[in-house]
């Protein structure tokens, strides 16, 4: 069951310095409970949500980890705009729960 989305890591997309874009998705691997595993989250622009899945499910996979999912959630850009703070609430729905490969 997807949970609660944590805190807003960047204001732009983590795929490196050249992409200087606002997220408008989040990316977080779970432990099968729920759990954010290392806090392992990636926030990324459009262009760059496939390259962020393929990243996530690697790092997971070097570390032999099957049980679990990454979780994709929409980012409401406009809500978090609204939140005026350095670090707002991120203001995101679960769209996706992918489970990791066996």
């Amino acid at each position: 069951m997807p949970r609660q989305p944590a805190r807003m890591l960047a204001f732009s997309c983590h795929a490196g310095p050249r992409c200087r874009r606002v997220p408008c998705f989040r990316l977080e691997l779970h432990d099968p409970s729920g759990t954010i595993i290392g806090g392992k989250v990636a926030d990324a622009c459009a262009d760059h949500l496939g390259d962020a899945v393929q990243v996530l499910a690697r790092w997971a996979a070097a570390r032999h980890l099957t049980a679990g999912y990454l979780q994709a959630c929409a980012i409401d850009v406009q809500a978090r705009a609204a939140g005026g703070c350095e670090e707002p609430l991120l203001a995101s729905f679960p769209f996706a729960s992918i489970p990791l490969p066996s």
